[in-house]
């Protein structure tokens, strides 16, 4: 991890209401920065808040043991980066083989209230 504890699945924080984007975010891009501004915008249209997960570490990691995916800044600034691009709260998931088992369903019951 890039010196800031991602949360486990058991230690998921509650999202409630919102417009979520996921992904590695790791430089947070040009691509990234559409993508939260997109994300920003569907949670104002809404009345919800906006939200990126940021998994860490990179699931190719995890899925394919030895690989070491690197990283274009540290996981504190992709995170502030996100949150300057309009998101809300940007919060860092441990991606392990416990949360790759869950299925879809299963994982947005962990983030809900």
């Amino acid at each position: 991890m890039n010196g800031i504890g991602a949360f486990p699945i058991d230690r998921l924080p509650k999202v409630g209401a919102a417009a979520v984007s996921m992904g590695v975010f790791d430089g947070v891009h040009r691509g990234h920065l559409a993508l939260a501004r997109a994300t920003a915008a569907a949670a104002a249209e809404h009345g919800v808040a906006s939200v990126a997960l940021v998994f860490d570490p990179h699931p190719d990691e995890v899925v394919s043991p030895g690989t070491i995916v690197p990283r274009l800044a540290p996981m504190i600034d992709n995170l502030r980066r996100l949150e300057l691009a309009g998101i809300d709260r940007a919060l860092p998931v441990r991606f392990d083989a416990e949360l790759r088992a869950l299925t879809a369903e299963e994982f947005l019951a962990a983030l809900a209230p």
